[in-house]
């Protein structure tokens, strides 16, 4: 199972909430042509808080992609807005995440990737 898609079409008066790993979410967000399955899945990314950073960094090159739109992948507007919405807290999320343990600021990955956008 790549990932679950529950009540798509929303005919259900109940909200169903999925809770999935981040590569699940990002292939939902770059291998679905639904939009609003793609927003959901950003919205989600950009709530990603785990504590690996290899799994953030999926999620924020994730993000990137929703605003960059990749080859074969162009996504709609919401969802670049979205995008770059959720891209910029999780760069704010990372310098906070860096500055209590007197590390070096967090990666400016998240600002270049707006820029090129």
């Amino acid at each position: 199972v790549v990932y679950v898609a529950a009540d798509a079409e929303l005919r259900s008066a109940r909200r169903v909430v999925v809770d999935q790993p981040v590569y699940a979410w990002v292939e939902r967000a770059l291998g679905d042509d639904d939009a609003a399955a793609q927003l959901e899945a950003v919205m989600r990314l950009g709530a990603a808080t785990d504590p690996a950073a290899e799994v953030r960094m999926l999620a924020a090159r994730a993000l990137a992609a929703c605003v960059r739109g990749a080859r074969g992948f162009e996504p709609a507007a919401p969802v670049r807005r979205a995008a770059c919405a959720a891209l910029a807290a999780w760069q704010r999320r990372e310098h906070v995440r860096a500055a209590p343990a007197g590390a070096p600021p967090a990666s400016l990955y998240g600002s270049a990737q707006l820029r090129k956008a």
